[in-house]
């Protein structure tokens, strides 16, 4: 497992869910580009000449419904806005999807919008780089107003030294991990803690990583899918290169390539449907999950703080409304779940004579249901993936009396995303469990290879390590 350095700003990095997944481990140190600091500062100054012309939102302001409330301009109003905010509640987010959020929220402020000091940023580099990983409960964000709850609990961490923290193992107050760390609290000025905590960060990390790893999940089923198809005695002719002329696409393209390796020798006219339309579902798939990491990708590189700072001005707009996150997480589920509809199906395949030529269910002599459990555990995860991937999104519940009357439930969708990602590895490592037991003739039961193969996909460190953070959420 590969920690690194990480430079935020002035441009969006080529490849977004790399950034945030190498961001989510342990020992990644992130500093913020001289550029992007000049950019903060500069929004800064206008938001405030602008607020000592106009009213402007945030600004010692009531929120929400009561923005028409004045608050006392200082650092106490900024404290007393992430305190009443820090409103979270249920078993904590694991370290390595906080410090994802944190990277993420720092390519957010990066783009020069917000109306928050230079230092500011610098401040989250600091803490994130040093290992400061504010504890999060995980349940309490609609993600409209942007992230809000989530938000709150990491910034008054960071900057009030409220809240709890992991650091180096353990968890303690924050303000105790601030100074092991060497950081003294920093009080926010008038407006920024608003500025903080709009934003859909906490959604678009948890989406971005369940997100690459989803596709490396994906891969993986792949590869147990050439398995499947050589001991299925496929029909070669369902592979073949022409395929590709015929359904034109990448993702279809990709995939022939891979079965080219199954080694097909069947004579069958036609093969069933879960061995045959390989190519079709997996290309469809490859392909809808590049759209799900595209709006992820702009969702975690563009601005997203109300009020913002854009030509000179500043603008009161909707930017923190994270439907897009939302959408990506929902759309990426059903995708995994026409994949868990193909691999259960070509579990039970594996499991018909007719198909591989073996007894059936595979039992050995002396054996009582020989393999046929495995079945029993996909067909239990296939159903739960199916419950996931009903929209979150469309689940909108007013918040704010009538003023925040619309929400995306972006983190409802992303946490499903998550879970879904698990999940599906698990289902992968059954039908790589049953090819194997199929082929060991003396081999073991195959509950174990069950467990064996997932722990084989954990063999891969970035992969490993993502997949202990997703099962905590």
């Amino acid at each position: 497992m590969q920690s690194g350095q990480l430079l935020v700003g002035p441009g969006c990095p080529q490849d977004v869910l790399s950034f945030i997944t190498t961001a989510a481990l342990p020992g990644t140190k992130v500093e913020v580009a001289h550029s992007a600091i000049e950019r903060l500062d500069e929004s800064r100054s206008v938001y405030v000449q602008e607020a000592g012309k106009r009213r402007v939102y945030g600004y010692c302001t009531g929120l929400g419904e009561i923005y028409d409330k004045q608050g006392v301009c200082g650092p106490e109003w900024e404290r007393t806005v992430l305190a009443e905010h820090a409103a979270q509640t249920g078993k904590p987010a694991p370290p390595g999807v906080v410090r994802a959020f944190l990277a993420v929220r720092l390519l957010q402020l990066s783009r020069g919008a917000a109306p928050v000091r230079g230092i500011v940023a610098e401040r989250i580099a600091e803490a994130l780089s040093l290992g400061v990983i504010p504890v999060i409960p995980l349940y309490g964000s609609v993600g409209a107003s942007g992230d809000l709850a989530p938000s709150a609990h990491a910034f008054q961490c960071i900057f009030y030294g409220l809240g709890e923290a992991y650091y180096e193992g353990h968890r303690l107050p924050c303000s105790e991990a601030l100074r092991q760390a060497g950081l003294e609290p920093l009080m926010l000025e008038p407006g920024e803690a608003l500025a903080l905590i709009n934003n859909t960060a906490w959604s678009t990390a948890i989406a971005g990583l369940s997100l690459w790893l989803l596709e490396r999940v994906l891969w993986e089923s792949i590869g147990a899918a050439v398995d499947s198809l050589g001991l299925a005695r496929c029909q070669g002719e369902h592979y073949s290169p022409d395929v590709a002329k015929l359904r034109p696409g990448r993702g279809i393209a990709s995939v022939l390539e891979a079965l080219s390796r199954a080694g097909c020798t069947g004579s069958r006219l036609q093969d069933p449907y879960s061995l045959r339309c390989i190519p079709m579902v997996y290309g469809a798939v490859l392909e809808g999950l590049s759209h799900a990491r595209d709006l992820i990708a702009r969702e975690a590189c563009s601005p997203t703080e109300n009020p913002a700072v854009v030509d000179g001005k500043v603008l009161h707009w909707c930017g923190f409304h994270s439907i897009q996150a939302s959408l990506a997480s929902d759309y990426a589920r059903i995708l995994a779940s026409h994949v868990a509809n193909i691999v259960e199906r070509r579990i039970a395949q594996l499991f018909r004579p007719e198909i591989t030529g073996l007894p059936p269910f595979m039992a050995r002599p002396g054996s009582s249901v020989g393999a046929m459990i495995a079945h029993y555990t996909a067909a239990s995860i296939t159903a739960l993936l199916r419950q996931y991937s009903s929209p979150a999104g469309i689940h909108s519940i007013p918040t704010s009396g009538l003023q925040e009357d619309i929400v995306p439930q972006s983190p409802n969708a992303a946490i499903l995303l998550a879970r879904t990602t698990v999940l599906l590895a698990r289902l992968v490592a059954i039908e790589r469990a049953v090819a194997r037991y199929a082929r060991e003739e003396h081999g073991q039961a195959v509950g174990v290879l069950v467990e064996e193969e997932y722990e084989r996909l954990r063999g891969d460190p970035e992969v490993g390590y993502l997949l202990s953070q997703l099962e905590q959420l």
